[in-house]
């Protein structure tokens, strides 16, 4: 994993807030990450550049994280849970699934990757003001769709357990919380996996992620 980083020239944009020292970028594609990083920082950001996410993302203040793939997603289940930055996300697929999805997740912000540099600049600056800006069309799209979920096909415990795994425990202590022994606990947990397509921890996670159950 390589990084780069770039030194802000000038001062902040007036819609920036004062405290904002860095904003890092996530981006595989060494060319678009360049000319996003660029203008952040003529906009006058302090700018980390990343082909891949890293734990040292998690310090800036906030995140513009291309999401390209399911991987994408999971690292974003992590980011999220990080106390301080600010995290807007580039969807590769800017369909309104991505967004409900991305929503669901908490970050702080959704814009399309293939989006004008400038309205990238304009969702961070919206994300730390603690404001969403979204489409008119997907937001319309998301109130057409309110209530018209479909149930999950876990039970409330299942969902406890993902959450559970989601913030590391082992199967070992979630069996002894819920007084079963280790045995029964894997093989509820396989079948758990089972149901949600999954193979292993990281892709129910993954799903989980996707059902909103781990911001719950």
């Amino acid at each position: 994993m390589s990084s780069s980083a770039l030194a802000a020239n000038g001062r902040p944009n007036g819609s920036v807030p004062a405290a904002l020292t860095c904003v890092a970028i996530v981006e595989r594609l060494p060319a678009y990450r360049r000319g996003l990083a660029a203008a952040f920082a003529e906009s006058g950001f302090a700018v980390q550049a990343h082909s891949a996410f890293d734990e040292s993302v998690k310090r800036a203040d906030a995140v513009a994280f291309t999401v390209d793939c399911e991987d994408a997603w999971a690292e974003l289940t992590m980011l999220v849970k990080a106390p301080t930055p600010a995290v807007v996300a580039l969807l590769e697929d800017a369909g309104v699934a991505s967004y409900r999805r991305a929503l669901r997740l908490g970050l702080a912000g959704t814009v399309p990757r293939d989006a004008e540099a400038e309205q990238i600049v304009s969702a961070v600056c919206a994300a730390l003001a603690g404001t969403t800006v979204l489409p008119c069309l997907i937001a319309r799209q998301l109130a057409d769709r309110a209530g018209a979920e479909v149930p999950l096909p876990i039970s409330e415990s299942e969902a406890r357990w993902l959450r559970a795994m989601a913030e590391g425990m082992t199967i070992a202590s979630m069996a002894k919380a819920a007084r079963y022994s280790e045995r029964q606990m894997h093989r509820l947990i396989a079948n758990l996996y089972k149901r949600t397509g999954a193979a292993n921890r990281q892709q129910a996670l993954v799903v989980a992620a996707r059902w909103g159950i781990l911001d719950a």
